[in-house]
């Protein structure tokens, strides 16, 4: 992509990249690195606060980059802040190959090469068997039953953030980058805020927690669905009349709606800790391998497929697409129930 930027290459060179991203699964690959790492290195009770805390850690890492970005765009061109993207993820693969110690402290005292000698892709071909070996009292069912729930949140978050941007920078809001950014910025800030008071409150792993995400999640899809500009479109327009009494009900109102969703944000780690606790430890890989296929080739499916409906309603209800995404919600709440 920064080569694009500086050559100004044709737009077949973007699409090669995000097929070699696809191929390799590289930003699925490294959030489920994350959470294999925090699963080694706690304990059954430590692990659904410690999950949480890096889901949101990811969530707010963008929050600084989202405003800072937004602004930036706004009066400069991209070819900076892609070179300043490939050199920060340059220094964090620097830093993972170099300084940071392995979870597993049986290969912690291998090099890189040492431990790449020691991939197997067994573990591959043993994704379905995970979930039809027998396993004690009704463990089997729970786990069908949670993987089954997360993959269809997976469904609606890829399925919604496909075509958010699209959504907000076309009609009716025609918003710029750093109204977008604030748009993201505002639900981060309350997701972090919201974690404070789960990690502090949540003792068990109850399916009404993550049910309650669901459900908010759901909400802020359909008010994306059925809003329209009367007060959505509340910063960029007219920028002087921003702290108008008039425009500041609406900033609140659009701030309460669009964040209702962050509750969702939070207690997706609730699912993902309870499936590595109803799994053995030698089975974490094969879960996470199966997890990693899921998001890495499922996003560019969902996102081809969302990016259809709202090609095909954008004249009529741009809009629809979020309801249909919403609407997936129904699965994951039967289940849980």
């Amino acid at each position: 992509m920064t080569a694009v930027n500086i050559w100004n290459l044709s737009n077949i060179f973007i699409i090669i990249s995000v097929i070699l991203d696809g191929i390799f699964g590289t930003s699925a690959l490294t959030i489920l690195s994350a959470f294999a790492f925090v699963t080694d290195c706690t304990t059954l009770k430590q692990r659904t606060s410690a999950i949480i805390i890096t889901d949101v850690s990811i969530t707010m890492a963008r929050v600084v980059a989202l405003v800072g970005l937004g602004y930036y765009l706004k009066y400069y061109g991209y070819l900076i802040p892609s070179c300043v993207t490939l050199g920060l993820s340059t220094l964090g693969l620097v830093y993972s190959l170099l300084f940071q110690r392995e979870s597993n402290q049986t290969v912690d005292h291998l090099n890189i090469f040492q431990q790449l000698k020691l991939i197997r892709l067994t573990p591959i071909f043993k994704v379905l068997q995970v979930f039809t070996i027998e396993r004690k009292s009704n463990k089997r069912k729970i786990l069908l039953l949670t993987v089954f729930t997360h993959l269809s949140i997976i469904v609606m978050i890829y399925g919604s953030f496909s075509v958010t941007y699209l959504y907000l920078y076309g009609q009716p809001f025609c918003w710029g980058s750093w109204e977008v950014s604030l748009n993201s910025s505002a639900q981060a800030i309350l997701v972090l805020l919201l974690t404070i008071v789960f990690t502090l409150t949540i003792t068990s792993d109850s399916f009404l927690i993550p049910m309650t995400g669901v459900i908010t999640f759901m909400i802020q899809l359909v008010l994306f669905g059925i809003a329209r500009s009367t007060w959505l479109l509340y910063l960029g327009v007219k920028e002087e009349s921003l702290f108008s009494i008039k425009q500041l009900k609406l900033t609140l109102f659009f701030f309460a709606a669009v964040c209702i969703g962050a509750v969702f944000r939070v207690t997706c780690g609730v699912l993902r800790s309870r499936i590595t606790k109803v799994v053995e430890p030698n089975e974490y890989a094969v879960v996470f391998v199966f997890a990693g296929i899921f998001e890495s080739a499922g996003s560019y499916a969902l996102s081809a497929m969302c990016n259809a409906i709202y090609n095909a309603t954008i004249h009529t209800d741009p809009g629809f697409v979020f309801v249909v995404i919403a609407g997936v919600g129904i699965l994951p709440l039967l289940t849980m129930g």
